[in-house]
């Protein structure tokens, strides 16, 4: 399912395409009495086939373009109302075929496509911004710690880790991908099958406990990974590892 940005991204991409497809900066009515030199612009234009693939692009492009804008709320019709005195019904045009079949008898000024699909743009930035302001990007394992000065220099001396955010009962860390918090505060008994309090996923486990020197050696586990666990001072449990 295509996101906000994506669709975006296919708009903007529309719109250059309609601007230097365009000659003059508009659609030519087909006409030969209202589409004037209009026309001939055009017709020269479709000669040299870097335009008519352009054309052809647009041709693809518009179906997609008018679900997105008439999805957002967006009208997507050109209405052409006939002179009081030859009176006869009101024509109406999906508003993206004008672009390369302009049968309607007004020379279409391209502010009238890009108006739109700007407007559309516009809405799914909004869009973007509203799920970007409510994405959930991380979830960290919490760690209670009693020393929590003890703990960063546990976990940055021994472990690798780099100090992140910190807070006067919280401090954040991290190494590469992974973020841990410890939180002051007491741990819960741990009863019988307790299980890892952290899961840091790494390629290479054996490399790691080398490198670390916590005397834990890589083993397989029943449950098919490949790993170490760690002890910090507070009891917590950290295993390092991967999927057999």
């Amino acid at each position: 399912m295509a996101t906000p940005e994506d669709d975006i991204a296919f708009l903007e991409d529309f719109r250059d395409r309609i601007m230097r497809f365009l000659t003059a900066g508009a659609a030519p009515s087909q006409d030969p009495i209202w589409g004037t030199k209009g026309i001939f612009q055009m017709e020269e234009g479709m000669k040299d086939p870097a335009f008519r693939a352009l054309r052809q692009d647009i041709d693809r492009m518009k179906g997609r373009a008018a679900m997105i804008v008439e999805g957002l709320g967006i009208a997507c019709i050109f209405q052409h109302h006939p002179p009081a005195a030859a009176g006869g019904p009101i024509q109406k045009y999906p508003l993206f075929d004008l672009i390369t079949d302009n049968r309607s008898q007004h020379n279409i000024d391209g502010a009238l496509f890009t108006g739109r699909i700007d407007d559309a743009i516009g809405r799914l930035q909004h869009a973007a911004a509203e799920r970007a302001a409510q994405a959930v990007t991380a979830a960290l394992p919490v760690l209670p710690v009693r020393d929590l000065d003890a703990a960063l220099a546990f976990y940055g001396e021994t472990l690798g880790f780099d100090p992140g955010a910190r807070g006067t009962d919280f401090a954040v860390v991290e190494r590469g991908a992974a973020r841990i918090l410890l939180r002051v505060g007491d741990r819960p008994a741990r009863g019988p099958g307790a299980a890892w309090d952290a899961f840091l996923l790494t390629p290479d486990p054996d490399t790691l406990a080398a490198e670390v020197a916590v005397g834990a050696a890589p083993v397989a586990t029943a449950s098919g990974m490949r790993g170490f666990t760690v002890t910090d001072p507070d009891g917590n449990w950290l295993f390092f590892g991967r999927p057999v």
